[in-house]
Protein backbone atom coordinates (compact mmCIF):
# COMPACT_ATOMS: atom_id res chain seq x y z
CA UNK A 1 0.00 0.00 0.00
CA UNK A 2 0.95 3.48 -0.56
CA UNK A 3 1.63 5.25 2.35
CA UNK A 4 3.06 8.89 1.84
CA UNK A 5 4.95 10.01 -1.30
CA UNK A 6 7.56 13.94 -0.53
CA UNK A 7 9.40 15.73 -2.78
CA UNK A 8 9.71 19.47 -3.52
CA UNK A 9 10.12 20.48 -7.37
CA UNK A 10 10.46 22.55 -9.86
CA UNK A 11 10.80 22.22 -13.69
CA UNK A 12 12.89 23.92 -16.68
CA UNK A 13 11.53 24.34 -19.98
CA UNK A 14 13.12 24.08 -23.27
CA UNK A 15 11.63 26.42 -25.03
CA UNK A 16 13.58 29.67 -25.45
CA UNK A 17 16.57 28.20 -23.84
CA UNK A 18 17.65 25.54 -26.04
CA UNK A 19 21.13 26.48 -28.46
CA UNK A 20 22.72 24.50 -30.94
CA UNK A 21 26.82 25.56 -29.41
CA UNK A 22 28.85 23.22 -31.06
CA UNK A 23 26.16 20.51 -31.38
CA UNK A 24 25.79 18.24 -34.94
CA UNK A 25 22.47 18.13 -35.52
CA UNK A 26 21.58 21.30 -38.60
CA UNK A 27 18.00 22.75 -36.19
CA UNK A 28 17.07 24.55 -39.85
CA UNK A 29 16.86 21.26 -41.85
CA UNK A 30 15.46 19.06 -39.57
CA UNK A 31 12.65 21.45 -38.47
CA UNK A 32 12.37 22.08 -41.78
CA UNK A 33 10.57 18.68 -42.42
CA UNK A 34 7.66 20.02 -40.09
CA UNK A 35 4.31 20.12 -42.52
CA UNK A 36 2.91 23.83 -42.27
CA UNK A 37 -0.53 22.99 -42.02
CA UNK A 38 0.18 21.85 -38.59
CA UNK A 39 1.85 25.05 -37.09
CA UNK A 40 -2.08 26.23 -36.99
CA UNK A 41 -2.73 23.83 -34.03
CA UNK A 42 0.81 25.63 -31.68
CA UNK A 43 2.81 22.94 -31.16
CA UNK A 44 4.95 23.13 -28.08
CA UNK A 45 7.88 20.81 -26.60
CA UNK A 46 9.13 20.44 -23.31
CA UNK A 47 12.17 18.72 -21.79
CA UNK A 48 12.84 19.04 -18.45
CA UNK A 49 14.78 16.95 -15.31
CA UNK A 50 12.50 15.00 -13.20
CA UNK A 51 15.01 15.25 -9.55
CA UNK A 52 15.17 11.08 -9.90
CA UNK A 53 17.59 10.97 -12.46
CA UNK A 54 15.16 11.19 -15.54
CA UNK A 55 14.00 13.87 -18.09
CA UNK A 56 10.57 14.07 -18.79
CA UNK A 57 9.68 14.84 -22.75
CA UNK A 58 6.20 16.08 -23.03
CA UNK A 59 4.57 17.36 -26.89
CA UNK A 60 1.66 19.38 -26.70
CA UNK A 61 -0.91 20.92 -29.21
CA UNK A 62 -4.45 22.69 -29.08
CA UNK A 63 -7.71 23.26 -31.64
CA UNK A 64 -10.87 24.69 -31.03
CA UNK A 65 -14.01 24.60 -33.26
CA UNK A 66 -16.64 21.70 -34.06
CA UNK A 67 -15.80 18.33 -34.17
CA UNK A 68 -15.26 18.41 -38.55
CA UNK A 69 -13.29 21.53 -38.07
CA UNK A 70 -9.70 21.65 -40.01
CA UNK A 71 -7.77 22.12 -36.89
CA UNK A 72 -9.72 19.31 -35.36
CA UNK A 73 -9.25 16.95 -37.73
CA UNK A 74 -5.74 17.66 -37.98
CA UNK A 75 -5.54 17.34 -34.02
CA UNK A 76 -7.63 14.04 -34.17
CA UNK A 77 -4.77 12.96 -36.81
CA UNK A 78 -1.83 12.92 -34.72
CA UNK A 79 -0.97 9.46 -33.72
CA UNK A 80 2.48 8.99 -32.47
CA UNK A 81 4.90 11.19 -30.80
CA UNK A 82 8.43 9.72 -30.97
CA UNK A 83 11.64 11.65 -29.31
CA UNK A 84 15.57 10.63 -30.67
CA UNK A 85 18.12 12.01 -28.45
CA UNK A 86 21.39 12.72 -29.96
CA UNK A 87 25.07 13.43 -28.92
CA UNK A 88 27.81 16.22 -29.69
CA UNK A 89 28.23 15.17 -32.65
CA UNK A 90 24.73 14.56 -33.68
CA UNK A 91 24.72 10.63 -33.60
CA UNK A 92 21.10 8.93 -32.21
CA UNK A 93 22.20 7.26 -28.85
CA UNK A 94 18.45 6.28 -27.82
CA UNK A 95 15.47 6.33 -28.93
CA UNK A 96 11.41 5.87 -27.65
CA UNK A 97 8.18 7.05 -28.21
CA UNK A 98 4.11 7.12 -27.45
CA UNK A 99 0.80 6.33 -29.22
CA UNK A 100 -0.82 7.32 -26.23
CA UNK A 101 -1.40 11.13 -27.15
CA UNK A 102 -5.01 11.59 -24.67
CA UNK A 103 -7.10 14.88 -25.11
CA UNK A 104 -8.98 17.42 -22.64
CA UNK A 105 -10.20 20.18 -23.14
CA UNK A 106 -14.44 21.65 -22.89
CA UNK A 107 -17.79 21.19 -25.60
CA UNK A 108 -19.77 23.90 -25.58
CA UNK A 109 -23.32 23.88 -26.13
CA UNK A 110 -23.48 24.77 -29.87
CA UNK A 111 -21.09 22.06 -30.39
CA UNK A 112 -17.88 23.47 -30.57
CA UNK A 113 -15.22 22.34 -28.45
CA UNK A 114 -10.98 23.02 -27.51
CA UNK A 115 -8.99 20.52 -26.93
CA UNK A 116 -5.48 20.01 -26.21
CA UNK A 117 -3.82 17.01 -26.86
CA UNK A 118 -0.75 15.44 -24.90
CA UNK A 119 2.31 12.92 -25.55
CA UNK A 120 4.57 12.42 -22.95
CA UNK A 121 7.54 9.66 -22.14
CA UNK A 122 10.21 9.52 -19.34
CA UNK A 123 13.86 9.34 -20.43
CA UNK A 124 16.72 7.79 -18.40
CA UNK A 125 19.98 8.19 -19.69
CA UNK A 126 22.00 5.13 -20.61
CA UNK A 127 25.39 5.41 -18.96
CA UNK A 128 27.59 8.85 -18.49
CA UNK A 129 25.84 11.84 -20.58
CA UNK A 130 28.33 14.24 -22.42
CA UNK A 131 27.08 17.88 -23.50
CA UNK A 132 25.64 18.94 -25.70
CA UNK A 133 22.81 16.69 -26.19
CA UNK A 134 19.79 17.88 -28.00
CA UNK A 135 16.57 15.43 -28.61
CA UNK A 136 14.50 15.53 -31.70
CA UNK A 137 10.68 14.98 -31.72
CA UNK A 138 8.46 14.55 -33.95
CA UNK A 139 4.68 14.01 -34.02
CA UNK A 140 3.40 12.03 -37.01
CA UNK A 141 -0.22 12.29 -38.53
CA UNK A 142 -2.42 12.13 -41.43
CA UNK A 143 -0.93 15.32 -42.95
CA UNK A 144 3.00 14.77 -42.63
CA UNK A 145 5.00 15.44 -39.30
CA UNK A 146 6.13 18.45 -36.60
CA UNK A 147 9.59 18.32 -35.85
CA UNK A 148 11.10 20.45 -33.03
CA UNK A 149 14.89 20.23 -31.68
CA UNK A 150 15.56 21.06 -27.65
CA UNK A 151 18.88 21.13 -26.32
CA UNK A 152 18.76 18.60 -23.18
CA UNK A 153 19.77 20.62 -19.71
CA UNK A 154 23.12 19.60 -18.80
CA UNK A 155 25.62 21.05 -16.38
CA UNK A 156 28.95 21.52 -17.96
CA UNK A 157 29.98 18.83 -15.78
CA UNK A 158 27.94 16.08 -17.84
CA UNK A 159 25.35 16.00 -15.36
CA UNK A 160 21.67 16.30 -15.36
CA UNK A 161 20.95 19.96 -14.90
CA UNK A 162 19.00 20.81 -11.17
CA UNK A 163 15.36 21.49 -12.04
CA UNK A 164 15.11 25.59 -11.43
CA UNK A 165 14.18 27.77 -8.73
CA UNK A 166 12.13 26.04 -6.22
CA UNK A 167 8.97 27.65 -6.83
CA UNK A 168 6.19 24.98 -5.20
CA UNK A 169 6.60 22.00 -3.02
CA UNK A 170 4.46 19.77 -3.94
CA UNK A 171 3.85 16.20 -1.33
CA UNK A 172 1.45 13.08 -2.00
CA UNK A 173 -0.36 11.35 0.54
CA UNK A 174 -2.55 8.32 0.02
CA UNK A 175 -4.95 6.01 1.83
CA UNK A 176 -6.74 2.81 0.73
CA UNK A 177 -10.07 2.49 1.62
CA UNK A 178 -11.89 -0.87 0.38
CA UNK A 179 -10.14 -1.56 -3.08
CA UNK A 180 -10.00 2.17 -3.87
CA UNK A 181 -6.66 4.43 -3.33
CA UNK A 182 -7.37 8.33 -1.87
CA UNK A 183 -4.81 10.86 -3.06
CA UNK A 184 -4.02 14.03 -1.76
CA UNK A 185 -2.01 16.37 -3.43
CA UNK A 186 -0.83 19.23 -1.54
CA UNK A 187 0.90 22.28 -3.05
CA UNK A 188 3.11 24.80 -1.15
CA UNK A 189 4.36 28.10 -2.57
CA UNK A 190 7.91 27.64 -1.54
CA UNK A 191 9.28 30.81 -4.04
CA UNK A 192 8.05 33.45 -5.94
CA UNK A 193 6.59 32.69 -9.38
CA UNK A 194 8.48 33.08 -12.33
CA UNK A 195 6.91 36.30 -14.57
CA UNK A 196 5.47 33.87 -17.67
CA UNK A 197 3.80 31.14 -15.16
CA UNK A 198 0.38 30.54 -16.02
CA UNK A 199 -2.32 27.52 -16.18
CA UNK A 200 -3.58 27.16 -19.52
CA UNK A 201 -6.86 25.89 -18.69
CA UNK A 202 -9.22 24.80 -15.89
CA UNK A 203 -7.56 21.84 -15.04
CA UNK A 204 -5.26 22.40 -11.59
CA UNK A 205 -3.72 19.40 -10.96
CA UNK A 206 -3.17 16.07 -12.80
CA UNK A 207 -2.56 12.64 -11.07
CA UNK A 208 -1.33 9.13 -13.61
CA UNK A 209 -0.32 5.96 -13.14
CA UNK A 210 2.08 4.27 -15.54
CA UNK A 211 2.85 0.16 -16.11
CA UNK A 212 6.36 -0.89 -16.45
CA UNK A 213 6.15 -0.33 -20.25
CA UNK A 214 5.19 3.18 -19.33
CA UNK A 215 2.01 2.97 -20.55
CA UNK A 216 -0.71 5.04 -19.25
CA UNK A 217 -3.48 2.81 -16.83
CA UNK A 218 -5.10 5.59 -15.21
CA UNK A 219 -5.34 9.58 -15.02
CA UNK A 220 -7.58 11.72 -12.65
CA UNK A 221 -8.04 14.00 -15.60
CA UNK A 222 -9.40 10.90 -17.92
CA UNK A 223 -12.76 11.98 -19.31
CA UNK A 224 -13.23 15.27 -18.04
CA UNK A 225 -13.69 18.80 -19.83
CA UNK A 226 -11.61 21.62 -18.62
CA UNK A 227 -12.14 25.52 -19.42
CA UNK A 228 -9.78 26.75 -21.53
CA UNK A 229 -9.06 30.01 -20.00
CA UNK A 230 -5.88 31.65 -18.76
CA UNK A 231 -5.49 31.55 -15.41
CA UNK A 232 -2.49 32.19 -12.31
CA UNK A 233 -0.36 29.26 -10.37
CA UNK A 234 -2.11 28.67 -7.20
CA UNK A 235 -0.92 28.77 -4.70
CA UNK A 236 0.04 32.58 -5.40
CA UNK A 237 1.54 33.80 -2.61
CA UNK A 238 4.63 32.12 -0.92
CA UNK A 239 3.62 30.49 2.54
CA UNK A 240 -0.23 29.69 0.69
CA UNK A 241 -0.83 25.94 0.51
CA UNK A 242 -4.03 24.40 -1.92
CA UNK A 243 -4.67 20.96 -1.60
CA UNK A 244 -6.89 18.55 -4.82
CA UNK A 245 -8.10 15.12 -4.01
CA UNK A 246 -8.55 12.38 -6.76
CA UNK A 247 -9.90 8.78 -5.83
CA UNK A 248 -8.42 5.70 -8.16
CA UNK A 249 -11.50 2.99 -8.22
CA UNK A 250 -8.51 0.07 -9.18
CA UNK A 251 -9.77 0.09 -12.94
CA UNK A 252 -7.22 0.11 -15.58
CA UNK A 253 -8.85 3.51 -17.75
CA UNK A 254 -7.61 1.57 -21.50
CA UNK A 255 -9.14 -2.12 -20.07
CA UNK A 256 -11.66 -1.08 -17.87
CA UNK A 257 -10.77 -4.22 -15.93
CA UNK A 258 -9.24 -4.22 -12.27
CA UNK A 259 -5.82 -3.25 -12.05
CA UNK A 260 -3.05 -6.26 -11.76
CA UNK A 261 -1.49 -6.16 -8.25
CA UNK A 262 2.25 -4.82 -9.26
CA UNK A 263 4.79 -1.86 -9.04
CA UNK A 264 3.56 1.14 -10.88
CA UNK A 265 5.08 4.52 -11.62
CA UNK A 266 3.00 7.88 -10.18
CA UNK A 267 2.72 10.70 -11.37
CA UNK A 268 1.61 13.94 -9.70
CA UNK A 269 1.38 17.34 -12.05
CA UNK A 270 0.83 21.00 -11.62
CA UNK A 271 0.36 21.52 -15.59
CA UNK A 272 1.73 24.89 -15.37
CA UNK A 273 3.34 26.60 -18.83
CA UNK A 274 5.69 27.15 -19.92
CA UNK A 275 6.94 24.86 -17.55
CA UNK A 276 4.86 22.00 -15.20
CA UNK A 277 5.80 21.03 -11.77
CA UNK A 278 5.89 17.35 -11.07
CA UNK A 279 6.72 14.74 -8.48
CA UNK A 280 7.35 10.80 -9.93
CA UNK A 281 7.09 8.02 -6.64
CA UNK A 282 6.48 4.35 -7.15
CA UNK A 283 3.27 2.44 -6.09
CA UNK A 284 2.57 -0.60 -5.28
CA UNK A 285 -0.88 -1.75 -5.64
CA UNK A 286 -2.06 -4.82 -4.14
CA UNK A 287 -5.24 -5.56 -6.30
CA UNK A 288 -9.09 -4.86 -5.09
Amino acid sequence: MLVALVAATGCGSSRGTTTTGGAGLDRVAIERQSSPVYESLHPTFDVFPNGDGTYSFIFSAGASGTSDAPTMRLLRGIVEVSFTVHDGSGAMIDSLGTTDIPTSGIAGADGAASLTATGRVAWRPRGEPTPPMQVVMRASGAEGVIVRIAELPMTSRGEIAPSSAERLALTLTSEERAGRLDFVLEVERVGPGAPDEYMPSGEQFRIEIFGDAGERVWSSSAGQMFTQALGPVLPARVGERVSYRASFDGRNDVTHESLAPGRYSIVATIPAKPSPYVLREELTWAGR
